[in-house]
């Protein structure tokens, strides 16, 4: 036990480090989220025994069965679903760290060499921001990274049954799971195609279709028929003319990067050129990646959310690069400790770069206040709603997650996320970025809600139409909330008023 603890004691003193790093990046950045809160919709449903549905609405939209499995099941012990999806992002946040440092390791790399890649990772202003914001972002990458992981041992039978387990758990995550088991299957062919049978291959797609063939049956059985969550026909399905915000949002998040990204490119290039039968699944995954996030326009949310499965990856290749670089020019096992002690003080002071660039981003440095803000203001808007307004009442939101978590109203998601109807019929204005496209004023102001919940601004299809229609203004009249800024529209109906008998008290500012 003692000769355990004394080989191992540098990677418990170096992953200690690690998870430190990762929790003081995610209570410095935390950032609450709205759709985090979807999922909590859903699980607070499931639990409650009205299914698996938005309060009351039989529709996918949620983008991770797997996440909702797991709060559910762990939601069963009592714990609060908000603190439990916050500390299950926290603890996967973790795992994608400690996995980054292993797989490094597995690469060849000395333990000083693994810190720096997993340094950059839990140092990184994307971590902070999503290791406490209870979405299944960091529950992604870690199976990602741990599919990658199990690749490098494929040699040992068991993992060869296991890896397409794994990578089935992965397309259960997120629906791109599916694409990434592609990317990695095809990779494995071109690089093993002398070893791998025809038997290999049955076996591996017999076990992965086993793993996710379930996930169908349910979605056709319980959804009416639907193969692809409400997600998709809402956010995706639009060719290529969501790439030109998809291109912008590449740009924007390699700035996060500084100039060290032309000298990282560069180095990296000529290591791929070397070794990329080596790193063929690795830089396979990076590339057709970046090509999907700039092909479906992107993402909506705070920072490079959809970046963080390639990080990983790309900290791990461009130290390999460095090293090699290094090596060529001297021998760098000739300074011993002296060149252990200044790599990890080089990657510490990249890591802070990297992260004060993050920081004072324009668009970052804007979203985060307005995230932290809002949030604020929808928790007080559905508190407040649930405990003042029939629970039949029905509300039309764009926020589709802390108002209708906290009012436990039925809501009509602008956006189509939540919403069948949007999602397969609506509109969509590809003028607006990625995830927020779709609507449709009319069909909202056909099921005549009692409030519509318009926010502080008027940019998607849903609301300009509502604001442009005569029925709105003859049937709507503003409704204030005490604490609710004034800029916050919230409207509520005639028929609302009357029934509820609202006096100045309610509309009190």
């Amino acid at each position: 036990m003692d000769d355990l603890i004394k080989r191992h004691s540098k990677d418990f003193f170096y992953i200690t480090i690690l998870l430190a790093v990762t929790a003081s990046m995610a209570t410095y950045l935390k950032t609450p989220n709205d759709d985090a809160y979807i999922f909590l919709v859903y699980v607070k449903n499931l639990l409650s025994g009205n299914g698996l549905t938005y309060n009351g609405m039989v529709v996918e939209g949620y983008t991770s069965p797997f996440w909702i499995g797991l709060l559910s099941l762990l939601g069963l012990t009592g714990i609060d679903p908000v603190c439990l999806a916050q500390g299950l992002s926290l603890v996967f946040a973790f795992g994608a760290v400690i996995l980054t440092y292993l797989y490094g390791l597995k690469t060849g790399f000395e333990k000083w060499t693994a810190f720096i890649p997993a340094m950059l990772l839990a140092s990184s202003g994307d971590m902070g921001v999503y290791a406490l914001s209870g979405l299944e972002t960091n529950c992604f990458v870690f199976f990602i990274l741990l599919s990658f992981y199990m690749v490098s041992n494929l040699k040992t039978p068991l993992v060869s049954y296991l890896l397409p387990f794994v990578l089935g758990i992965t397309s259960w995550v997120r629906p791109e799971g599916m694409f990434i088991t592609v990317i990695i299957y095809a990779a494995l062919l071109i690089r093993n195609r002398k070893k791998w049978s025809c038997n290999h291959v049955l076996k591996f797609f017999a076990i992965y279709a086993a793993t996710i063939l379930p996930l169908f049956i349910f979605r056709y059985i319980y959804y009416h028929g639907e193969l692809l969550p409400n997600t998709y026909y809402a956010k995706a399905n639009a060719g290529l003319k969501n790439l030109p915000h998809g291109l912008e949002y590449l740009i924007s998040n390699f700035s996060n990067f500084s100039y060290l990204i032309y000298a990282a490119v560069f180095v990296f290039i000529i290591y791929l050129i070397r070794h990329w039968r080596d790193v063929l699944p690795e830089t396979s995954f990076i590339f057709c990646w970046l090509i999907y996030i700039a092909a479906v326009g992107g993402d909506n949310m705070v920072g490079g959310r959809v970046f963080m499965p390639v990080y990983p990856f790309i900290y791990i290749l461009s130290v390999s690069s460095l090293k090699e670089l290094l090596n060529r020019i001297y021998n760098l096992k000739r300074y011993g400790r002296l060149i252990t002690t200044l790599s990890v003080l080089s990657g510490i002071g990249v890591a802070t770069l990297f992260l004060n660039n993050y920081i004072h981003n324009s668009e970052n440095a804007w979203h985060i206040p307005v995230m932290k803000r809002n949030a604020a203001t929808w928790t007080l808007i559905g508190k407040y709603l649930k405990e003042n307004v029939p629970p039949d009442t029905l509300i039309a939101v764009g926020a589709a997650g802390m108002i209708p978590y906290y009012s436990e109203l039925p809501a009509i998601d602008f956006f189509g996320i939540n919403n069948y109807y949007i999602a397969h019929y609506g509109k969509k204005d590809f003028k607006i970025a990625f995830a927020h496209q779709a609507g449709d004023g009319r069909y909202v102001l056909s099921k005549k809600p009692a409030l519509i919940i318009l926010g502080r601004n008027a940019y998607a299809i849903s609301k300009r139409e509502i604001y442009n229609s005569p029925i709105f203004h003859e049937n709507y009249f503003p409704f204030y909330i005490r604490g609710v800024p004034t800029e916050f529209k919230i409207f509520a109906s005639k028929d609302f008023l009357t029934q509820m008998n609202f006096n100045a008290e309610f509309h009190n500012k």
